[in-house]
């Protein structure tokens, strides 16, 4: 699957991928469309401020995170159902900031090409069954 780059949100143009995300307790009954940042520096993925309660999340626990500042900080985490064109996940998301992100517990299950001078992401999945993406803290 390839998706270009978005170029009207970052300058330079940055690779995302199109997902869905929902509640894994509701299962599709309400789902939110979002375009997510690939951020292969980021630990965790995270989902913007404002999901959780318009899906109903259930709460998972709090995790310590560290951001570009590097202080060490507390985030509430939050159970999610993530799907993309190649796969699909239950896992535990931060919420914090404006954007979603894929961080590296989710891009550690895929096969990334990142073709900058294009501006063209493509992305395979080694496997295509369901399955729970793993967690560090």
């Amino acid at each position: 699957m390839k998706r270009s780059y978005d170029a009207e949100r970052y300058e330079p143009p940055a690779p995302v991928l199109d997902v869905l995300l929902s509640s894994p307790e509701s299962g599709a009954n309400a789902r939110i469309a979002e375009v997510a940042l690939v951020d292969t520096g980021a630990d965790f993925s995270v989902i913007r401020c404002g999901i959780v309660r318009q899906l109903a999340l259930p709460l998972r626990g709090q995790t310590p995170f560290s951001g570009v500042d590097g202080r060490l900080e507390k985030a509430f985490t939050w159970a999610v159902r993530i799907e993309t064109a190649v796969g699909a996940w239950n896992i535990d998301m931060l919420e914090i900031g404006w954007v979603t992100i894929l961080g590296r517990d989710i891009l550690n299950q895929l096969e990334l090409r990142l073709d900058g001078p294009n501006n063209v992401l493509e992305v395979r999945s080694p496997r295509t069954r369901d399955r729970k993406a793993p967690r560090t803290t």
